[in-house]
């Protein structure tokens, strides 16, 4: 990718590209999104934006409750009442495109109704469907009667999702894929499907929605809701800290006062919540060549969750790994690489990297399927920039992944989105996020343009840092839009990207963060004891952290526990927290990491019921007695925990 300090709107990068869109869309039967298209039928369009009620979550990267509308009068309420009204409703729809509940009875209200007194400019709406003759009846009425730029369709039903969503009307806006009874489903599903099904989000069922899994989609550019159907503090604390975008749920005040758990961290400002991607751009060019073998290599070594390649066709149908097109820039050769063969091209090296310019010995310029081979099956993620605008790159970028079985490893980016729309076309699996800049305009009150582009072939959002607020990432993300920002090319850049909550830095410093923690786990074979003698929330238990390289740290860091809750079966559940700070204690990288969800025991010299506190305590929590934590072992690493439930107690005894 080449650094921009300037908003590029995207069409101009098609004129820039010197290829015809209208030649390509007319070529492989694409449509293209220009304002004609916003125009159709504009007397039906609304497009207002919804500025919605930003709570307060004390976590560095944005989270968002959302519900089921079950009654109209939950729907006046939610209107009515800023201080517990989510940010996303789920509405179930019969063939009348009326509300209905759980059970289908109709609630006597349209859904245009509903829109225009209680959520406009509230709350933003997701129609939910799961028939044939509702999602025809839904696909006419949004394309004649009523349809919101700024709203989402959900279904169960990937066919039927599709159906709505591409074309007419239905393609201007978001789509969501709930998946959350596909258990059995193999994990790739989740990213394929939801693509093929035009959505930019899956909801996943509670059960399902491990971390790993949860990262494993978000890793591909698709968000992950939640649909919670155990409700507890906990659960939520942990689907927070496990990095979902959404959790669907019918108690929405509480989950909103659960985040309140986040203000008795070591450090509230930076709890992440959510680890970033660490992506290597073109592998690691201030350490080796740059889109080398050797680079990639290197970059997986040293942390890199993703590398980023880039990609062009050669003059006899090839992909050859390559950022400019002039190969005098990074090799010892002259002339353009869509000029030479890959015989060609296999004759020269590439001799210059960040650090290193002039003659030198070099290495072999690599091709994508030499990519493919190398790194197929190790569990990292390819993102492969198609560098040219020529279609047929995008043909022979299909036979590769044919070949090579790629498709759960692999996403694509690119300036030019026409190619991205004919990935879109002969790989519907394949997650595309387009570079291109777009502007603040599409979250105002008079144009949701930008926000429509993205729909209209299901883009995801690969943006330049330079455009990033909080704002603007908070609005990115409560429409589902995964938080990807391009090039953190100095350390200080990458330490405020992380800082400010991004999900996926793509850094020409992946190696930097290679030691920095992601996860709290137990020190191997040690006990943890509670001092019954001292505050519950002040207690201190050193443990261990897994790092960017997926390697247990020997270092410690001193943990505690933000939340606990109490098991049938007298034990406790509950999640650490520890402030990482930084190599050589460098404040401009501090980051709260926590603890998966452990369990906790009452030592035996406790009594059999604990003490009652005098006072209110958190919902869920133990009361202070003596605990001896438990370690849940799993495959040799477990994670340790203790409990805090008690720290608004204490704080309050304290000022007293």
């Amino acid at each position: 990718m080449k650094k921009s300090k300037f908003f590029v709107v995207p069409f101009l990068m098609f004129l820039c590209t010197g290829f015809s869109l209208n030649k390509l869309d007319s070529t492989f039967n694409l449509k293209s999104v220009n304002n004609s298209v916003l125009k159709a039928n504009s007397r039906v369009i609304e497009k207002s934006f919804n500025e919605t009620t930003k709570h307060e979550t004390n976590v560095m990267s944005p989270v968002f409750i959302n519900t089921f509308i079950n009654s109209l009068d939950e729907l006046k309420g939610y209107s009515e009442n800023e201080a517990t009204r989510p940010s996303n409703i789920l509405l179930r729809i019969n063939k009348d495109i009326e509300l209905v509940n759980e059970s289908g009875e109709s609630l006597g209200i349209s859904f245009k109704e509903a829109y225009e007194t209680y959520i406009k400019e509230k709350m933003l709406p997701v129609i939910y469907f799961d028939t044939e003759e509702v999602a025809t009846a839904l696909k006419t009425y949004l394309d004649e009667t009523f349809c919101p730029l700024d709203m989402a369709v959900c279904s169960s039903d990937p066919t039927l999702l599709k159906q709505v969503r591409n074309d007419g009307n239905g393609q201007k806006i978001r789509g969501i894929l709930d998946y959350s009874n596909n258990d059995e489903a193999p994990l790739v599903d989740y990213v394929n499907v939801t693509n093929s099904s035009w959505a930019t989000t899956v909801i996943l069922s509670q059960e399902f929605a491990t971390e790993e899994n949860i990262r494993y989609i978000e890793s591909r550019f698709k968000s992950v809701w939640v649909n919670v159907t155990d409700y507890s503090v906990i659960n939520i604390v942990r689907l927070v800290t496990d990095g979902v975008y959404g959790i669907i749920t019918e108690n929405v005040s509480e989950a909103l006062d659960t985040f309140k758990v986040f203000e008795n961290t070591d450090n509230a400002k930076y709890n992440m919540n959510r680890v970033p991607f660490n992506i290597g751009h073109r592998g690691l060019p201030y350490q080796s060549y740059e889109n080398s073998m050797e680079g990639y290599r290197m970059a997986y070594e040293v942390g890199a969750t993703h590398i980023e390649t880039d990609i062009m066709i050669t003059k006899d149908k090839k992909l050859v790994v390559m950022h400019d097109a002039d190969l005098s820039i990074a090799t010892n050769g002259t002339g353009q690489v869509a000029d030479k063969t890959s015989d060609e091209l296999k004759e020269l090296k590439i001799t210059k990297y960040r650090n290193l310019q002039g003659d030198n010995e070099g290495v072999p310029i690599p091709f994508l399927d030499d990519v493919f081979k190398e790194f197929k099956g190790n569990g990292k993620i390819i993102i492969v920039e198609i560098k040219d605008a020529n279609p047929e790159t995008v043909t022979v970028l299909k036979e590769y992944m044919d070949e090579y079985d790629m498709y759960d490893q692999v996403v694509f980016i690119s300036f030019t989105e026409a190619q991205l729309k004919l990935c879109k076309q002969l790989m519907p699996e394949v997650p595309c996020a387009t570079l291109n800049n777009y502007t603040e305009s599409m979250f105002t009150k008079t144009t949701s343009d930008g926000v429509v582009n993205l729909n209209m072939f299901n883009f995801s959002s690969d943006f330049n840092r330079e455009i990033f607020t909080k704002e603007y990432d908070f609005n990115l993300a409560e429409r589902g839009f995964t938080s990807f920002y391009w090039t953190f090319d100095q350390v200080s850049s990458l330490y405020t990207g992380a800082q400010n909550g991004i999900s996926g830095l793509t850094t020409d410093h992946a190696d930097v963060l290679g030691d920095y923690a992601t996860k709290i786990v137990p020190i191997e074979g040690e006990t943890y004891t509670f001092d019954p003698t001292q505050p519950l929330e002040e207690q201190k238990f050193n443990v261990n952290y897994v790092n960017y390289k997926g390697e247990v740290s020997e270092d410690t860091l001193e943990a505690s526990a933000i939340i606990t809750e109490k098991n049938e079966d007298g034990t406790y559940s509950a999640i650490l927290q520890a402030q990482f700070v930084g190599p050589n204690s460098t404040p401009r990288y501090r980051a709260v990491v926590f603890s998966d969800t452990v369990i906790l025991k009452a030592s035996e010299e406790t009594p059999d019921e604990p003490t009652e506190p005098t006072d209110p305590v958190e919902p869920n929590a133990p009361d202070n007695m003596p605990l001896i934590i438990g370690l849940s072992v799993g495959g040799g690493v477990a994670v340790c925990g203790g409990g805090a439930g008690l720290a608004v107690y204490l704080l309050k005894r304290k000022k007293k």
